[in-house]
């Protein structure tokens, strides 16, 4: 016959591997918080920012960019990771501009030919997002879990002039990983599926932000 203490302690650790099992299993949301990651690195063959007074509209597909991820592979499948990445993604799109040309205003909505040229108005630049795909898979460990991000994130940029006639016309994308803990139930996945979006974003800008600025169309 088994000790009391012996029994006890089984039946303790039995309560723990049951407890382990529900937390594993059942699901949470682990939400991912992407930051503004402005274009920083832009070449440029012109030593002055685009002249003139630009009217910057950005379209509500950015504003609205949301995503539902959950991991690919089977370890941390149980958990959602719900990425907001419209803030960002508005925020890197002001920044960048404000780095290639020399004035920029944001109307409430796109302004007619008119309004451009009431308004003093080199002309208009139109931004929308075109591609966002987050992916993640993780690996459990012996000690820890591991969780990898891949992100492709994609805008596209038209810009007219204070008559109307298109001027520019270009996508870009981006695409990033990163790495990182997968913490002890699967949470640190939410900020390694982040840093990626931020990463991507860069990417992405930074290519748009060389275009515009190279693009002779928009300059005198």
């Amino acid at each position: 016959m088994r000790p009391a203490k012996t029994t006890e302690r089984l039946y303790m650790l039995r309560n723990l591997l049951a407890a382990a099992v529900v937390v594993l299993s059942s699901g949470c949301a682990y939400h991912a918080a992407p930051v503004s990651a402005p274009a920083v690195n832009i070449v440029s063959n012109f030593s002055t920012k685009i002249p003139g007074r630009w009217a910057l509209v950005i379209s509500d597909d950015v504003a609205q960019a949301r995503r539902e991820v959950r991991a690919t592979s089977h370890a941390c499948s149980a958990h959602t990771y719900p990425i907001s990445a419209g803030q960002a993604f508005d925020t890197s799109i002001r920044r960048t501009v404000e780095a290639v040309f020399e004035s920029v205003v944001e109307p409430q909505s796109s302004l007619t030919i008119d309004a451009l040229k009431a308004g003093g108005y080199a002309g208009q630049l139109s931004f929308r997002l075109s591609e966002f795909t987050p992916r993640i898979s993780c690996a459990i460990g012996f000690w820890s879990g591991t969780c990898t991000a891949n992100v492709e994130v994609g805008f596209a940029a038209e810009v007219r002039n204070s008559k109307g006639a298109i001027v520019h016309n270009s996508s870009t994308g981006g695409s990033k990983s990163s790495d990182g803990n997968a913490g002890g139930a699967c949470e640190g996945g939410s900020a390694v599926l982040a840093d990626a979006t931020s990463r991507a974003t860069k990417d992405a800008l930074e290519r748009m932000a060389e275009r515009l600025s190279n693009a002779t169309g928009l300059r005198p």
